[in-house]
């Protein structure tokens, strides 16, 4: 397994490349592919070399991940050296790069804004509506602070594991 991690890093780090210019079919041609060669490469070894040990039916998984992994790297960065190609022949000298980076970083920015206002409201209105409803300024304080800091994430786990889970499969 050690063998493969420096593939599977490499892999990621195209995958971003191609994710970030929006391409991201090549990095699903290139994973399909892989997972096709995995289970080729393991019901060869299996169907081959049979074997009663679990250590050695072990050792073939994992020799059939290690080959996959770097059949990926190798096809995914053949794709990045054809993607590369093509920018290299499509750049101009009269490029406007400030509009690029004005066109992906100025949605960001206000999205940002956006999300960082709605948030200061909420801090401020949910403490305020519970003072409303005849409790003390410092209880209602204390009451959105045991809501917000003991309640929310104990409810919001399950919601964050499969968020999280299902970028994990996404890509």
């Amino acid at each position: 397994m050690a063998i493969s991690m420096p593939f599977v890093s490499l892999i990621t780090s195209l995958s971003g490349y191609f994710t970030g210019v929006r391409r991201v079919s090549k990095t699903s041609i290139s994973r399909i592919l892989t997972m096709a060669l995995q289970v080729a490469l393991t019901l060869a070894l299996l169907y081959f070399f049979p074997s009663s040990s679990l250590d050695t039916v072990c050792t073939y998984l994992i020799l059939a991940t290690t080959l996959s992994s770097i059949f990926e790297f190798v096809l995914t960065y053949i794709f990045y050296l054809i993607d590369i190609k093509k920018i290299v022949l499509k750049r101009s000298k009269n490029d406007n790069y400030l509009k690029k980076i004005l066109r992906i970083s100025l949605p960001v920015a206000v999205t940002s804004y956006i999300r960082s206002g709605l948030s200061t409201l909420k801090q401020m209105l949910i403490p305020y509506s519970l003072e409303k409803s005849s409790v003390s300024c410092d209880t209602a304080l204390s009451q959105y602070g045991l809501i917000n800091g003991m309640t929310l994430p104990i409810l919001m786990f399950p919601c964050i594991m499969i968020t999280s889970a299902a970028r994990t499969f996404d890509t």
